[in-house]
């Protein structure tokens, strides 16, 4: 009797559906906000992140936040969209950005995912990397490799930005764009540092303008003393 109660009971667990757990675990911790906001309602320093939150600013706001190695900085004028992301035995976060700049440190390769219109972009190698994206317009992305090179990737088609370069990304640019006005056929594999094309998109290079240094800075002065 004993064994057939035993049979029934774990009979029961084997068919009844684990209860549905709470949030899913935290992707970061908010560390200052200014003219901020999480879904539809303002932001507060403190206030703890999850899978599927979206965070935007007002027209002088910011909000930085920290966790799972990585640290992100949401300029003014922005909207952005985390998710947990899940790479092989470690999990990350994607930030998912739809407007503005974004401003992250990565402490390691698969600690963050930055998605802009399509196109991925994360550290290219296993070092803590500081980069920037922010969305110019309709398939114009610009991206800026302050610390650590980038994996730029759209499609089936990637491309590393070197440390401290700075590029224009035009997402399926014409064959006869203005930044080849001989028509001729661009080389698909240009020298290292000049313009690369692709046949999904095009990166120009570019100098780092003192708009960028100036985020750049203030994203510095809310990084802790000992972050690396």
């Amino acid at each position: 009797m004993f064994v057939r109660a035993l049979l029934a009971l774990a009979l029961v667990f084997s068919v009844t559906p684990a209860p549905a757990s709470g949030r899913a675990d935290i992707l970061g911790v908010v560390t200052q906000a200014s003219d901020a906001n999480l879904g539809t309602g303002p932001v507060s320093v403190g206030a703890s992140i999850y899978d599927g939150d979206r965070l935007s600013t007002d027209a002088d706001g910011a909000v930085t936040l920290r966790g799972g190695g990585a640290m992100l900085y949401l300029a003014r004028q922005s909207r952005m969209i985390l998710h947990s992301l899940e790479q092989g035995h470690s999990n990350g976060t994607q930030a998912s950005l739809s407007a503005g700049t974004l401003v992250f440190t990565a402490s390691h390769l698969s600690s963050l995912e930055v998605l802009a219109d399509s196109a991925h972009i994360r550290a290219a190698v296993d070092t803590t990397t500081v980069g920037q994206v922010t969305i110019i317009g309709p398939k114009t992305l610009y991206i800026y490799a302050r610390q650590g090179a980038l994996l730029f990737s759209y499609e089936d088609e990637t491309e590393v930005i070197p440390e401290g370069k700075a590029y224009r990304v035009m997402l399926d640019p014409p064959e006869d764009d203005s930044t080849n006005p001989s028509n001729k056929p661009a080389d698909p594999a240009p020298a290292h540092g000049t313009n690369r094309r692709h046949r999904g998109f095009l990166l120009v290079l570019l100098g780092v303008g003192a708009a960028v240094g100036g985020i750049i800075r203030k994203f510095d002065n809310v990084e802790s003393p000992d972050h690396p």
